[in-house]
């Protein structure tokens, strides 16, 4: 499976969630946002282990089934689509949360979170967000919001 990684799944992991633990294997391809790197580093620096959850992120983003994905001059375009529809429906979501839909839509591809639509999340449990956003369920206990 290839999907984005959302803060979310990434700090459950390293918390040792063994739900999570079927997402983190050399068959899946995970491609983390630089948004995302940004928020986890940005929890490093207001905590008490930053250099231990920096050591461990660098050995995480070394893996080869791992890559940072960046924004493009299309996420920036997708960006504005995404944040108009959602203010246009009266459901507002934070703006890294707006730029990390704005790179599943561009390439196409699910992301693995522990926040669901911004719905409160069933349990803990992890899910795959489509990258087309609308809902729609799968068993076992993976969301897909297509």
């Amino acid at each position: 499976m290839k999907f984005l990684l959302d803060t979310s799944a990434y700090s459950a992991f390293n918390r040792g969630d063994a739900k999570l633990k079927q997402y983190f294997n050399a068959l899946d391809e995970i491609l983390v946002p630089l948004i995302v790197i940004g928020e986890l580093r940005a929890g490093f620096a207001a905590g008490t282990k930053c250099q231990q959850n920096e050591v461990l992120l660098r050995q995480f983003l070394d893996a080869p089934s791992v890559s940072s994905v960046s924004i493009t001059d299309k996420s920036t375009q997708l960006f504005a689509d995404v944040y108009l529809r959602l203010r246009k429906a009266g459901t507002p979501i934070g703006t890294n949360d707006i730029w990390i839909a704005a790179l599943c839509l561009e390439h196409s591809l699910p992301l693995l979170t522990l926040d669901i639509c911004r719905a409160p999340a069933q349990g803990g449990n992890p899910y795959i967000v489509g990258a087309d956003w609308s809902a729609s369920f799968s068993e076992p206990k993976v969301h897909i919001c297509k």
